[in-house]
């Protein structure tokens, strides 16, 4: 819950020294950063920002992904697609328009209210569920694509990585692939680094008044790297959002599905189908469940 760092009129140092130590390995912070609605809003904006990667990716890169994947994965063969993760459906969008039948589940009711609005706006079919996809159930045989774009894969905790991988393998009909991309840790700064700021107005994190101390811990031999931030309003109450970051590597990533199910079919240096070079930042990968390969 969130602390309090002015006590009696005066500012706790040692509560704030004790709160930018490493925290327990995929500890949460105080609130859940997608369903915030205020700061959903602002990830909005990002996502819609077609010369941004800050949430998806260029507008651009989007146009090649949507190409490499439908020429390579029809949806003639392929039909029915799931977009986990899918935001305001921009990916979504263009793949119902490359004749998939699409699906996107995404927990922010800000991202899926635009996408909602969007497909009706422009009368396309497509459905949208306002969910966490880590409690997603699904069906045997739903789907012939999942697909999971742009690192969400590597935010997941392990369980829930778990659960996600078990649920995807249920989902694809045989001959069905799941998409996604992992960052390597090239892609990730290297030192612990401690940086703050102020906001006086309408900031990412809060429309008041505020103070954010950045914080970046690395756990180098769990593979993980952690961004935490504590945002601190004038009234003295702090507020930490702790977002973890899961590296791989090309051998680590195939040996991990393998424990869960799963063989790669391919590797590219992205979802683009750019070939994959050494040190790459990312790696985009193609995936079916182990029964798949003796069909």
């Amino acid at each position: 819950m969130p602390a309090r760092i002015i006590r009696n009129g005066k500012l706790d140092l040692s509560l704030l020294h004790r709160l930018e130590k490493k925290p327990r390995l995929y500890e949460p912070g105080d609130f859940v950063f997608w369903t915030d609605p205020y700061i959903s809003s602002h990830v909005l904006e990002a996502h819609l920002d077609p010369h941004s990667d800050d949430a998806s990716r260029r507008a651009e890169t989007i146009e090649k992904t949507l190409k490499f994947i439908s020429e390579k994965y029809p949806p003639e063969s392929h039909a029915r697609l799931l977009d986990l993760g899918c935001g305001p459906g921009l990916y979504a969008l263009g793949f119902h328009d490359a004749g998939y039948r699409v699906t996107g589940i995404d927990y922010s009711p800000v991202s899926i209210g635009y996408a909602r609005d969007d497909a009706r706006k422009n009368r396309r079919e497509i459905t949208y569920l306002n969910m966490d996809y880590r409690e997603w159930k699904a069906g045997e045989n739903s789907f012939e694509i999942v697909v999971m774009i742009f690192g969400d894969f590597c935010v997941l905790d392990p369980a829930s990585r778990k659960r996600l991988l078990a649920n995807i393998r249920r989902a694809l009909s045989p001959g069905g692939v799941f998409l996604f991309d992992v960052f390597t840790e090239m892609y990730l700064p290297h030192p612990d680094e401690r940086a703050w700021y102020t906001m006086l107005r309408d900031g990412f994190w809060s429309p008041d008044k505020n103070l954010v101390f950045e914080i970046k811990h690395r756990y180098a031999n769990k593979s993980v790297h952690l961004n935490r931030y504590l945002i601190v309003t004038e009234d003295g109450t702090m507020r930490s959002c702790n977002l973890w970051h899961r590296w791989f590597e090309r051998g680590e990533i195939r040996e991990y599905l393998r424990t869960e199910g799963f063989e790669v079919e391919a590797m590219w240096a992205d979802l683009a189908g750019t070939p994959l070079k050494p040190s790459p930042e990312w790696i985009g990968i193609a995936a079916v469940p182990e029964e798949n390969q003796k069909i």
